[in-house]
C-alpha cells in the first residue's frame, strides 16, 4: 500500500470513529436527560415553601410563610433545608447567594420582568438546583450571574442572564445544567461558559448581544437545541480544548464567527432532520483550527464571508442534507487539513465554491460540487 493510499484509509477510519463516537455520545445525553428528570422529581415532592417579598417583608419578624415572608433571599436560605422551595415576589434583590450545605433547593421567582438578582448565585457540592422566572444581572466582583461548581443537576426556565462585561452561566467540575426558554444576553461578556468535563443544554433559548454566546472547553459538552446565537460581536459559539458541541434546530446569525472550532474540539449536528441554520456571520461561518473537526448533518449555510473554514489539521466531514451556498467562499480548505464533501451541494458563492490551497485535501464527488479550484488533487 503507498503513502497516499495509507492516508486515505487512516482518514477514513478516522471519520467512521467519529461517527460511532457521536452515537455514544447520544446514549448519553440522553441517560443524562433522564437522571436530570429523576433528581428534578425528587427534589420538588419533598420540603417546604418559603416565601421572600423586598417590599413587605421583614428579616427580624418574618417566619418565611406567605403571611410573613422575609424581606432577603439570604435569610430565607439561613432557614431553609433540603427539598426546600424559596418563592421570591416581584422586586430588586441587591445580595449574593452562595450554596454548599443544601442537596436540593428551588428558586421560584415571580417573573424575569419584575424579579432581579442584582448579584450572584453561587453553589458548591449542590445535588439539586431549580431556578425559574428570575432576571440575573450579577456581580461585577464575581463576574458572572449564576456559578455551578460540582452541582450534580440545575435546572433553569424562564430566565434572564445579562450582566455587563461578565459571564451570565458558568459552570466546572462536572456540573449538568439544563436551560429553557432562556435569554442570555452579558454585553462584552458571554452568555455561558462550561468547562472542566461539564455539560450544558439549552433549550429554546435566546443568546444574544454577548461578546461570545457560548464557550466549551476543556472536555465540556454544550448542546443548543432550538435556539437562537446571534448579534454577538464575536462568536456564536466558541469551543476549544477537546470540548464538543452539538446543535439541532438552531441558527446562528449576524456574529463575527458562528462557531469557532479548535484545539481538539468536536461540532454534531443533529442527524434526526432537525435543520440548522448559519448565515450572516461577517467572518466565518464555522471555522476548525488546531486539530478540530466538524461532522455536519441538516445544515444551511449561507451568506457569510466564509461558509466554512478548514485549517490546521482540522477534519470537516459533511454528511448530508446540507447546502452552501451564496457566501463570498463556500468551503476554504488549507494548512493541511482535510475535508469530506460527500456530494454536498455547493454552489452559488461569489468567489469560489471551494477553494483548496497549502496542502489541504479534499474527497468529493465533481458532479454534485460547483467550480472546485484546479489544485484539488481529488476532484477532477
Amino acid at each position: 500500500m503507498n503513502k497516499k493510499a495509507m492516508v486515505f484509509a487512516f482518514l477514513f477510519i478516522f471519520v467512521g470513529f467519529l461517527g460511532i463516537t457521536a452515537q455514544m455520545k447520544d446514549h448519553e445525553m440522553i441517560r443524562l436527560e433522564k437522571e436530570a428528570m429523576r433528581i428534578q422529581a425528587e427534589a420538588v415532592t419533598s420540603g417546604y415553601i418559603i416565601y421572600v417579598d423586598a417590599t413587605i417583608g421583614n428579616d427580624t419578624t418574618g417566619t418565611g410563610s406567605a403571611k410573613k415572608p422575609f424581606k432577603t433571599i439570604n435569610r430565607a436560605l439561613s432557614a431553609a433545608r433540603s427539598g426546600d422551595t424559596i418563592k421570591v415576589s416581584p422586586g430588586v434583590y441587591s445580595e449574593n447567594l452562595y450554596i454548599d450545605t443544601l442537596d436540593r433547593i428551588t428558586f421560584e421567582g415571580a417573573g424575569s420582568d419584575v424579579c432581579i438578582l442584582s448579584g450572584y448565585l453561587y453553589t458548591l457540592g449542590c445535588k439539586y438546583l431549580g431556578i425559574t422566572g428570575l432576571k440575573f444581572t450579577g456581580s461585577e466582583a464575581w463576574g458572572t450571574c449564576l456559578w455551578c461548581d460540582n452541582t450534580d443537576v440545575a435546572v433553569v426556565r424562564d430566565c434572564v442572564f445579562a450582566i455587563l462585561g461578565g459571564t451570565g452561566i458558568i459552570l466546572e467540575h462536572n456540573s449538568a445544567m439544563w436551560v429553557y426558554n432562556s435569554q442570555l444576553s452579558c454585553t462584552d461578556g458571554s452568555g455561558a461558559l462550561s468547562h472542566s468535563f461539564s455539560y450544558l443544554y439549552l433549550q429554546n433559548c435566546t443568546v444574544t448581544e454577548n461578546w461570545i454566546g457560548i464557550i466549551a472547553r476543556r472536555g465540556a459538552l454544550a448542546y443548543a437545541d432550538n435556539c437562537t446565537i446571534s448579534n454577538n460581536s464575536g462568536q456564536g459559539a466558541w469551543i476549544h480544548q477537546n470540548a464538543e458541541f452539538w446543535i439541532g434546530t438552531s441558527s446562528f446569525s449576524n456574529n463575527d464567527v458562528g462557531i469557532w472550532l479548535e484545539s481538539g474540539a468536536t461540532l454534531n449536528g443533529n442527524r434526526t432532520g432537525a435543520s440548522n441554520t448559519i448565515f450572516n456571520n461577517a467572518t466565518f461561518g464555522i471555522w476548525l483550527s488546531s486539530g478540530s473537526n466538524a461532522e455536519l448533518y441538516c445544515t444551511e449555510i449561507y451568506n457569510n464571508g466564509t461558509g466554512i473554514y478548514a485549517e490546521k489539521a482540522s477534519v470537516l466531514d459533511i454528511r448530508r442534507d446540507n447546502n452552501i451556498y451564496g457566501n463570498s467562499i463556500g468551503i476554504e480548505v488549507t494548512e493541511f487539513a482535510h475535508a469530506f464533501l460527500r456530494n454536498t451541494p455547493i454552489r452559488g458563492n461569489t468567489l469560489w465554491d471551494v477553494n483548496i490551497h497549502t496542502g489541504g485535501q479534499a474527497i468529493c464527488d465533481p458532479s454534485d460540487i460547483g467550480n472546485l479550484q484546479s489544485d484539488c488533487p481529488y476532484c477532477q
